[in-house]
């Protein structure tokens, strides 16, 4: 018999390209494991209070690229396979032997269907499933947040794309942006306050993330947001979110107006803590700095950020204290007379006391469960470009998605053992000695936490040293 006609031509061929195919899954499937030990490795500090934003990355890069590789090799087997099997069957029709009686291999045609090829096609048929059965368990893996946009003046359809970005490139988090979107062309449309289609995604979501202004949404999308607030699952809420509804279509859901007297101060108040009151600072011409609240300084969110590291050109809020619930402050609101970061405070009443602009508290909602919440009166679009306050949001997502002794009682041991290692985002607490492409940094004997400004990326510190040469 011809090699060309023995079926054990075909079968040694699949079985060829089954071992490539299992060999670039496992690729996939130890790259896998790689990214996500980074990961793991990132929620282990958070759960130690020792959060590094940039621990990770080695193993993420280094697992993305295992995966890369696996894709590589199932791609070319598959094509490798396709040719072969195309190549067998261009023979079967050449030559005097033939039953085509064809004598040119050339002439002979393209590739011959049949019973012949139902190998290649199973085994690629497979090879898909497969795939996608490990392309849908990385997915599943991965904490999912929603993020829910919907104002006419904070630019929320700018800001948290970007927040997102940054989550899922930067962070490993599956992230999902939701829009006001006008029904009749399906263009955003920011002052439409009728409409966020999508608001299905909350019904998987691990976490919330919302900035919404005056919305009047139909129950049908209303549901979506109430279910997932009493599952007791986490919220953060952004600037405007404290007055997210103004429901006058809705008996449903009316409770969950800005303004509710059913349910004093609605969603923004028995939620996140406060409700709309009005401007604290002169919108437009103050601008506000970060103050950590006296006491707060070691919780998770503010792990990375000093005095005045927050500042955006939003105003702060005027809020009723105490705050609503077991609310908790964090960062106080310091109106500044101008608007940049450097302007002096403003004297007087606006900053006696200084109003807090970012706090955490809990909400049990209908299913028993507490939730754990964080809310700040910042976030609009020009606030995040202020790396201090995407420092406070992202590691608002931290604490809310795996953690944190909200009652006060945080783990205050130090933050991590110094030893003769490089570490990284460790502040230095006083004394900057700049020295061409390295800078000195000195702090008082026996400190034993410290964290670098976001700009410097390793440092290396001796035991027992006061001195250590930080490079970025």
């Amino acid at each position: 018999m011809p090699p060309t006609e023995d079926p054990r031509v075909y079968l040694a061929a699949e079985r060829t390209f089954l071992a490539w195919i299992r060999t670039g899954l496992a690729l996939m499937g130890f790259g896998f494991v790689v990214a996500r030990f980074g990961l793991f490795l990132r929620e282990v500090e958070f759960s130690q209070h020792q959060v590094d934003l940039h621990s990770g990355r080695f193993t993420l890069w280094v697992g993305t690229a295992l995966i890369l590789v696996g894709v590589i090799v199932n791609l070319f087997s598959a094509l490798h396979h396709v040719r072969f099997v195309r190549a067998v069957e261009r023979r079967r029709g050449c030559g005097p032997a033939s039953d085509h009686g064809g004598g040119d291999c050339a002439d002979s045609g393209g590739y011959r269907g049949g019973d012949d090829g139902l190998p290649g096609i199973r085994a690629m048929t497979r090879r898909g499933v497969l795939a996608s059965l490990l392309l849908s368990q990385l997915r599943a893996s991965r904490k999912r947040i929603v993020l829910v946009s919907g104002d006419d003046e904070y630019r929320s359809e700018e800001g948290l794309p970007q927040l997102a970005k940054i989550l899922s490139t930067r962070h490993g988090f599956d992230c999902t942006v939701l829009y006001a979107i006008d029904p009749a062309d399906g263009a955003i449309k920011p002052d439409l306050h009728t409409n966020i289609p999508g608001l299905e995604a909350l019904d998987s979501a691990d976490l919330m993330v919302m900035l919404l202004r005056f919305r009047d949404l139909p129950d049908r999308q209303m549901k979506h947001i109430v279910d997932y607030v009493e599952s007791g699952r986490p919220i953060i809420g952004l600037r405007t979110a404290t007055h997210a509804f103004d429901l006058k279509s809705s008996p449903t859901y009316a409770r969950y107006s800005w303004k509710s007297k059913e349910w004093s101060g609605g969603f923004g108040r028995q939620v996140l803590g406060e409700t709309w009151i009005d401007h604290h600072g002169r919108h437009g011409t103050q601008s506000t700095r970060g103050i950590l609240a006296k006491g707060a300084e070691d919780h998770p969110i503010l792990r990375g950020i000093r005095d005045g590291d927050i500042w955006g050109p939003t105003d702060v809020y005027e809020v009723r204290l105490p705050l609503g619930g077991d609310s908790r402050p964090l960062v106080l609101g310091e109106v500044l007379e101008g608007m940049h970061a450097d302007d002096p405070p403003v004297r007087g009443k606006p900053n006696d006391p200084m109003l807090p602009i970012a706090w955490v508290k809990t909400y049990t909602g209908a299913q028993g469960k507490t939730a754990r919440v964080f809310t700040t009166t910042m976030g609009a679009s020009q606030d995040l470009l202020n790396e201090g306050v995407r420092r406070m949001i992202v590691n608002a997502c931290y604490w809310a998605l795996h953690g944190g002794a909200h009652s006060g009682q945080e783990r205050r041991g130090p933050c991590g053992r110094i030893s003769s290692a490089a570490v990284r985002f460790w502040r230095i607490s006083e004394g900057r000695e700049a020295t061409g492409g390295t800078v000195r940094y000195t702090w008082a004997r026996g400190v034993s936490c410290i964290v670098l400004n976001a700009g410097l990326s390793t440092a290396r510190v001796s035991p027992n040293a006061q001195t250590a040469r930080l490079r970025w």
